[in-house]
């Protein structure tokens, strides 16, 4: 039971990811967010 239970929960949060990816790819570019959202990491990467 408790399996199934963190298999849901695995997959739910998945999909939220795979949901806002598709959100800032299609959105990101329309709003400016993207060259923003990228160049945070970028900073964070170099950073680390």
């Amino acid at each position: 039971m408790e399996t199934g239970e963190l298999l849901k929960i695995i997959l739910a949060l998945i999909f939220t990811v795979l949901i806002l990816i598709f959100v800032f790819v299609i959105l990101g570019p329309k709003l400016g967010l993207n060259i923003n959202i990228f160049a945070q990491y970028q900073l964070i990467g170099g950073n680390g």
